[in-house]
């Protein structure tokens, strides 16, 4: 619907959206264009996290050196309860598409979200830093090789680096949160 402006300029008309009822109507999905770098970003490493895990679930062995001991040492023999922790990573990872499609009936993912976002930087901000500096000798503790490596350089960049890439999904797509 076309309405011109207050000073009845012809030429300074806008466009609204205006929904079934008269009221406005909800902005599509592709106004968060913005955010879809972000999106996807978050998206992929959340699923990259999710699958490792169930691979580890389901026995594989592969990479398993590049996390720590004590971690392994927790599920080890029980691999099975790494099925829940594979799907609580895979269902965060799609929260922020879940929460482009049903926005208004998954209004608190956004808070969820934020929460969520909040844990990985913390979480993986801290420990890849302090593998880092292990790894080059500024601070010393027992862990080493692969192990080291693993959390300094793949692991907790990926948590920091998803959590970073859903807060950018956040900001990118708050003006949709009313919507």
């Amino acid at each position: 619907m076309c309405t011109p402006e207050p000073s009845g300029n012809i030429a300074s008309m806008t466009i609204q959206n205006v929904g079934a009822d008269g009221g406005t109507a909800p902005k599509p999905v592709n106004a968060a264009r913005g955010g879809a770098p972000s999106l996807l970003i978050a998206t992929f490493v959340g699923l990259v996290h999710a699958g490792v895990t169930f691979y580890w679930a389901s026995g594989g062995q592969f990479l398993l050196s590049t996390v720590s001991d004590r971690a392994t040492s927790i599920f080890d023999g029980n691999e099975q309860w790494l099925y829940p922790v594979g799907a609580i990573k895979a269902l965060f990872a799609l929260l922020p598409l879940l929460y482009l499609l049903m926005r208004r009936k998954l209004k608190k993912a956004r808070v969820v979200l934020g929460i969520g976002a909040l844990v990985l930087i913390l979480w993986g901000g801290i420990n890849t830093v302090t593998a880092n500096l292990n790894f080059f000798g500024v601070l010393e503790s027992g862990v080493g090789g692969n192990e080291l490596i693993g959390h300094a350089f793949v692991w907790d960049p990926l948590f920091f680096v998803w959590g970073m890439a859903v807060v950018v999904f956040l900001v990118s797509t708050r003006k949709l949160k009313d919507a």
